[in-house]
């Protein structure tokens, strides 16, 4: 068992693909065999990747429950799609990585939540953040919960969450966003312009590393 750090950022216009690129990390999340994937995602855009449907956290935990009962027990579904509210999906998944006993450099299930909308957040913002989003950044690889958000731009969340990703995934960006991630991902002022960042077509993307720089041309 070893450690888990996954936060990543997918960014960009609407209709360019970030629910794609979301769906196919959560595929390739469950292809693990201690993968576990809570998506927060209201209008149920999840469904074809494995993720049962749930109307929010609390039916789920209600899900677990009955399953847990049953003769023989039967394990849910390892993908969950999840309506109400984001702050209730992170909740599940701290509780969850808790009641494993993950630890940093021993995690025994790999929890992925992925925010397909993080505008849904009501708990933080640009300016702000709120209680259980400093506290899942803070504690993360403790728990072993890897982060997804999409955003349509850089700025939709404060900097400080920027600056705990792992992976970007950048659709086309304007000059001025691609400053801001820039400086946000330690990178060489002009790194991701340089990369073509600014010029990318429809569907196209790049695979960004925090303080490394583009380890994945456009596509």
């Amino acid at each position: 068992m070893g450690g888990w750090n996954f936060c990543a950022y997918i960014i960009g216009p609407p209709e360019y693909g970030k629910t794609t690129i979301a769906k196919a990390l959560v595929q390739r999340h469950l292809a693990d065999p201690d993968g576990v994937v809570f998506v927060h995602d209201p209008v149920a855009q999840f469904s074809e990747q494995g993720c049962a449907y749930y109307a929010n956290a609390d039916a789920w935990r209600d899900a677990a429950r009955a399953a847990a009962a049953a003769e023989p027990p039967t394990p849910l579904p390892r993908g969950s799609s999840l309506g109400g509210d984001a702050e209730q999906v992170t909740a599940l998944a701290m509780e969850l990585g808790r009641k494993v006993g993950n630890r940093e450099n021993a995690v025994r299930r790999k929890f992925l939540v992925v925010y397909d909308e993080a505008s849904l957040r009501t708990d933080s913002g640009a300016t702000y953040m709120g209680k259980m989003d400093n506290e899942v950044l803070a504690t993360r690889r403790h728990l072993g919960v890897g982060l997804v958000n999409n955003l349509q731009d850089p700025t939709q969340l404060m900097s400080r969450w920027l600056r705990m990703g792992t992976d970007f995934y950048l659709f086309v960006q304007t000059s001025r966003y691609a400053a801001v991630l820039d400086e946000a991902l330690y990178l060489e002022k002009g790194t991701l312009e340089k990369a073509g960042v600014t010029r990318l077509g429809q569907y196209q993307y790049l695979h960004v590393r925090m303080r490394v720089g583009v380890v994945g041309e456009a596509l």
